[in-house]
């Protein structure tokens, strides 16, 4: 039985910074490993399998295992349940805005197009502008005045979706990387157009 230490997790982590580390049947982690790589945010596989390949790396492995299959499922299955919860806000809001509906689907079909053929570039709600996530987690707090109206339904539907794909992008380098940022571009535009709308 092997006890990895937060030395040796510090030494390998220094020369290549991994995501995810895999605890294979022979190994066994200290308090002070798991901490290390918790403060990390590295996600921690325990397999109990003589797989090989402990550390997945942001770039090339320089001689290290690579084992970017399971972390790819993840990826990708978080994407999916954030599609889930934009069509599935869509749907809930088809009765109280057609055009947020249609956005949303448009949206859904844009993250979903692996390769780029869906547009986004057609809105009518406003201009192409970048919106500071700062400047939408400022307002959040306002929503409240608005919870009963439509306005507010809107708003509560889309403030989740946007904090989803914000956390998944943040905690995931992919090779879509573009996409992904227009399209939370697009979220954080369609609330700053919400927040700002008068209601009827």
């Amino acid at each position: 039985m092997k006890y990895l230490t937060e030395n040796d997790l510090r030494i390998a982590y220094r020369d290549i910074p991994f995501e995810v580390f895999t605890i294979h049947s022979d190994e066994r982690l200290t308090p002070g490993a798991r901490t290390f790589l918790s403060d990390r945010k590295v996600k921690i596989i325990d397999n109990n399998q003589s797989r090989k390949g402990s550390w997945t790396c942001n770039g090339g492995s320089r001689g290290q295992p690579k084992d970017s299959s399971l972390s790819n499922q993840v990826e990708d299955l978080e994407l999916l349940a954030i599609r889930c919860e934009i069509l599935s806000a869509a749907q809930a809001l088809s009765n109280v805005d057609l055009p947020i509906t249609e956005e949303l689907t448009l949206i859904e079909r844009y993250l979903a197009d692996g390769f780029g053929s869906e547009n986004l570039s057609s809105s009518r709600f406003f201009e192409e502008d970048e919106i500071e996530s700062n400047l939408l987690i400022g307002q959040l707090s306002n929503v409240g005045l608005f919870i009963k109206t439509q306005k507010g339904e809107i708003l509560l539907k889309l403030y989740p979706i946007y904090f989803s794909l914000l956390a998944f992008i943040q905690r995931n380098k992919c090779s879509d990387e573009t996409r992904l940022a227009k399209t939370l571009s697009r979220l954080g535009n369609l609330i700053s157009y919400y927040l700002g709308k008068e209601e009827r």
